[in-house]
């Protein structure tokens, strides 16, 4: 097969494709054999047609069939062997079968531009450190051990840290309640009966409210005033004062029962008290390990990010957003009420989530020629074995499916991004910094977090595959 690439204006790449007579005469013998095993003619058994005869009866059909699997196979083909990432396809064009039996078709691509990048050669990303202490072990097991809790009322001192706190709440604004449909409200803010609060330290919406109470008697009422950010509160409630009254009912103390063998049992009936301890300590630390490894990836890709091409053209950026909003965004809001659901927004936020998608292919596509990370059968075959485990197709009709080129678009695009981001995280250097004490894990009363924590809700969603399209 010879194939010519061409650059174009505007992100367009042009593939000039020539298919061998013989890779073509291959070919059509596939396609008349698919063809011989349904046919059904007079005088002969289904399957047993002469291929002769098969080609002049069905010509035209054979002629279609075997012009569209050679433009979609071959296209595949010189994908890979050109070694760039399309977009997508815009047209399939001149198209014909010359007089010694080669096949000739142009097809053209958008595909990502080569742009300017920083050096994250010589860019270090700050961590922070985190030790696995038995303070943070004990604290991770006392966070198992609340569900064996007693609770016990406090009646001779006043709330404090660490407390639960029975209330009655009711929220207000500008001597009115807050003015939006119940569902948009947030519970914190919500008027509630009996409602226990933990009285914790931590920056939470609802620590804040908590930590006012400190000081309260049963049977006393406070009012007070918060703000809170559009981060935490729809924006009509955002940055204006919201005041809380509420009564404190009563205080609960927790109880917290101590590790022994026969409460491990109930948790983990392989373990013992001894064991059970060093297992959460191993948890911990693949915690961490993950924590670092999300938080490493974050900072690389905000580092990155303001290098990423904003001038996307419309045509790509308006197909990718209709290709989602037709095959992805149905399936998010059908639990939505309608009434609920503003399709202006909706279409708005769908075409930044794929402005900041295609923008950040940009920069992977790039960082693999700088770097030349290429991709192979072995990368494609666990995109495929990916296709193949999120679809209802029969193997044979996945394998057609996932060489159409718009799967196949996809499948290198995840291949190749997924290359790249494990290459930035094991060459882009680190230097390790002593975790503030504000955050520090030994005086902290909650578990280790999870590794989506570490993690902006943007740079989750770049580092995700993109989805197939299943139908």
């Amino acid at each position: 097969m010879n194939v010519i690439k061409e650059e174009l204006p505007n992100w367009q790449v042009r593939l000039t494709i020539t298919i061998p007579a013989l890779d073509v005469q291959k070919l059509k013998k596939d396609v008349i054999d698919d063809f011989s095993k349904q046919a059904r003619l007079p005088g002969f058994r289904k399957g047993k047609v002469p291929p002769s005869l098969i080609e002049s009866r069905y010509s035209k059909l054979i002629h279609e069939e075997l012009t569209e699997r050679l433009i979609e196979e071959f296209t595949s083909t010189a994908i890979q062997q050109t070694e760039f990432i399309p977009i997508d396809n815009l047209n399939v064009h001149n198209s014909q079968f010359s007089v010694n039996g080669d096949f000739h078709f142009v097809v053209n691509f958008y595909s990502f531009p080569i742009i300017p990048i920083p050096d994250y050669h010589n860019h270090t990303v700050t961590l922070p450190e985190f030790p696995i202490t038995p303070d943070l072990v004990q604290n991770s097991i006392n966070s198992i051990l609340t569900q064996y809790a007693d609770y016990q009322p406090v009646e001779d001192r006043p709330l404090q840290l660490d407390d639960f706190a029975v209330i009655n709440l009711s929220t207000s604004l500008d001597s009115s309640s807050l003015n939006l449909p119940p569902h948009e409200i947030p519970n914190f803010l919500r008027p509630q009966q009996n409602l226990w609060l933990h009285i914790t330290n931590s920056n939470t919406p609802v620590s804040q409210i908590a930590q006012n109470l400190i000081g309260l008697q049963p049977g006393q009422s406070k009012s007070f005033s918060l703000t809170f950010s559009p981060a935490q509160v729809p924006a009509p409630l955002s940055n204006q004062p919201i005041t809380f009254t509420i009564e404190l009912l009563a205080i609960q103390k927790r109880i917290i029962p101590p590790l022994t063998d026969e409460i491990v049992k109930k948790i983990s009936p392989n373990h013992t008290a001894e064991s059970f301890r060093d297992h959460i300590s191993q948890i911990l630390q693949k915690k961490a390990k993950d924590y670092l490894y999300y938080l490493k990836l974050n900072k690389i890709i905000e580092f990155l990010l303001p290098y990423a091409p904003q001038d996307i053209p419309n045509p790509i950026l308006n197909k990718y957003t209709q290709f989602y909003l037709d095959n992805f965004i149905p399936s998010l809001i059908k639990e939505t009420p309608e009434d609920q659901i503003d399709e202006k927004k909706l279409i708005q936020e769908t075409q930044t989530f794929c402005r900041n998608r295609i923008s950040f292919d940009c920069l992977i596509y790039r960082i693999s020629k700088i770097e030349n990370i290429t991709l192979d059968q072995k990368d494609l075959y666990q995109q495929y074995l990916l296709f193949r485990s999120q679809s209802s197709l029969s193997e044979k009709a996945a394998l057609k499916r996932f060489r159409s080129p718009h799967v196949y678009f996809i499948a290198r695009k995840n291949a190749l991004r997924f290359k790249v981001i494990n290459f930035l995280e094991k060459n882009v250097k680190e230097q390790f910094v002593p975790k503030p004490n504000s955050h520090d894990p030994n005086t902290s009363s909650q578990p280790l977090s999870t590794e989506t924590t570490s993690i902006s809700p943007q740079t989750k969603f770049l580092l995700q595959p993109e989805p197939f399209p299943l139908t």
